[in-house]
């Protein structure tokens, strides 16, 4: 009997949930449901009790013991389609067979044949069919298909998709996945979902990352929705790249969602500046910035993601971007010079940050821009060296400049010197930014008046 129970869907107390065990649970007596809830906070525990484990949750408080009293279990799809076409016997409710007459009087109604039908209703199961090929021209429109919440195995899903050949957006949530095998075992080959742009696995159990990698084969796929998935990190490395073809991975993938997983390590974000055409990502919900605020984490992943332009559904504008990169530099400053990020010690390439650092904060060294300036026609002006983001614009540097030098902004005339062509570029557009002109750390600036 228990065998039969867990695994089934509940609701109670107006929550959806799965029992994932049934038994008693000490001190106490009698029956026990141990329930884990679509609601990630619903819960109180991961399914421990007095430090015994009955059942795993994907959430530290998704699970919950209840009295089977409590539990409704409903009716299956099937139960209800009979309940409503095929009431027994004659399944016709006798009251409901009229028509009005002209002069407004009910006359009723005999239903003909109405027991053939009401056998061949109750034996109306859907099944997948033994050559989906012959279905093409039925299906072949399609372009948005929802298979949520139907305990489907990804191999059931390849067979659905390749009916409809002209699916664009695939949703497959809530279905207890927890790879992209079929009830053999075997990989399944993804053939079928080669022109989907948007793919939405949300609420599975997706919660290895190399099963998330098969996907990055989908040339077309534009949106992957991956939140409440268990996952708890992103590793690209090397593997950003086929291996066999040396074709990137993700190619045309644009929006990523992560949210409510357990990413615990900043590698991870990290390792999404790897995706080649990332603009948007959802991560509300991780571990890892439990301990900051929304704006806190807002500014670390703007800092760490530059090709962004949509954080959380929020949209990125060049002036927080600026903001959050002053405040990653500010934040990692020490840090960065306990690395031997020194500049007087890296002279000629003598010296290298540590390589710890370097893993940790990949972006660090590119938004630092620590340049010497100096005034070639007043040598009586000391040269002096300044960390300067590089998203700063050249009027804020020539601000900086008149607090140092005393020189008038509008008479300023700034120039870098460009080691590789052996020539100077002027700086000359206020608007730009300093990375526009292409300026590294360790270069020099001329200032002229």
């Amino acid at each position: 009997m228990a065998d039969e129970i867990v695994g089934q869907r509940v609701l109670c107390e107006g929550f959806r949930g799965e029992i994932k065990y049934v038994g008693v649970v000490p001190p106490t007596s009698g029956e026990w449901y141990g329930i884990e809830w679509d609601e990630p906070d619903r819960g109180k525990h991961d399914g421990t009790n007095e430090g015994i484990k009955y059942f795993e949750c994907r959430h530290p408080k998704s699970g919950s013991f209840v009295r089977p009293k409590k539990v409704d279990f409903g009716i299956s799809v099937i139960e209800a389609l009979k309940q409503q076409y095929g009431l027994g016997g004659d399944g016709i409710n006798k009251e409901d067979m009229y028509v009005v007459s002209a002069g407004n009087k009910k006359k009723p109604v005999e239903m003909v044949g109405a027991d053939s039908i009401q056998e061949k209703q109750s034996e109306n199961v859907l099944r997948l069919p033994p050559v989906p090929e012959q279905l093409l021209s039925s299906f072949n429109t399609i372009s948005v298909l929802y298979l949520n919440r139907m305990q489907i195995h990804w191999e059931e899903v390849e067979v659905v998709v390749s009916m409809m050949p002209s699916l664009k957006q695939l949703h497959v949530c809530h279905n207890c996945l927890n790879s992209l095998r079929g009830k053999d075992d075997q990989l399944c080959q993804l053939q079928g979902l080669q022109n989907i742009e948007l793919l939405n696995l949300e609420g599975n159990q997706l919660s290895d990352w190399t099963t998330i990698l098969r996907l990055g084969h989908l040339p077309r796929l534009n949106s992957l929705i991956l939140n409440d998935n268990g996952l708890t990190g992103v590793e690209l490395g090397n593997k950003v790249q086929d291996e066999q073809d040396g074709a990137p991975l993700f190619p045309a993938l644009e929006s990523l969602s992560l949210g409510n997983n357990r990413i615990t390590e900043i590698q991870s974000i990290n390792e999404l500046n790897r995706l080649p055409s990332l603009t948007g990502l959802r991560f509300k919900g991780n571990p890892l910035f439990q301990a900051e605020t929304t704006f806190e984490s807002r500014q670390e992943l703007l800092a760490r993601l530059p090709s962004l332009s949509s954080l959380n559904g929020s949209p990125v504008n060049p002036k927080e971007r600026e903001t959050a990169e002053r405040a990653h530099l500010k934040k990692y400053a020490t840090s960065w010079i306990n690395a031997g990020g020194n500049t007087a010690e890296r002279e000629n390439g003598g010296h290298r940050l540590k390589p710890e650092f370097v893993e940790l904060h990949p972006r660090y060294e590119e938004l630092i821009k620590a340049v010497t300036i100096t005034c070639p026609d007043a040598p009586d002006k000391k040269s002096v060296t300044k960390k300067l983001p590089g998203t700063m614009t050249i009027g804020k540097i020539k601000g900086l400049l008149y607090r140092l030098f005393k020189v008038d902004s509008s008479d300023q005339k700034l120039s870098s010197v460009d080691t590789k062509l052996g020539r100077e570029v002027e700086l000359d557009d206020d608007l730009r930014q300093l990375t526009f002109y292409s300026v590294q750390s360790g270069d020099t600036l001329y200032l002229r008046w």
